[in-house]
């Protein structure tokens, strides 16, 4: 989270009437575990990233796929609550979902 607090596009987008939500799809961001060789292990081969898409695929899931769920289960909140005009933006990894 604390990459955003500098990002001109945040400041940009945000008003009072429309707030900011971040989203970490999972293992993205804050959410990035430290397994599998630590925190700068997670692109090496066999590391966090792969370790969670391998098991992803033995449950029959796509890790993509379960991000882009993520993103959704939060955007269904945001509905919920009112919110009927959304912006999604992403930005470094969080753009591929």
């Amino acid at each position: 989270m604390q990459d955003i607090n500098g990002e001109p596009l945040v400041k940009e987008l945000y008003s009072p009437k429309r707030p900011v939500v971040v989203v970490d799809p999972r293992g993205i961001g804050d959410s990035r575990p430290n397994t599998c060789y630590g925190p700068d292990g997670w692109l090496t081969p066999y590391g966090g990233d792969f370790f969670y898409a391998y098991w992803a695929d033995m449950f029959g899931q796509v890790m993509a796929g379960l991000r882009v769920h993520d993103v959704l289960s939060v955007l269904d909140v945001l509905e919920a609550q009112g919110y009927r005009d959304v912006q999604v933006v992403g930005r470094g990894w969080g753009s591929l979902t």
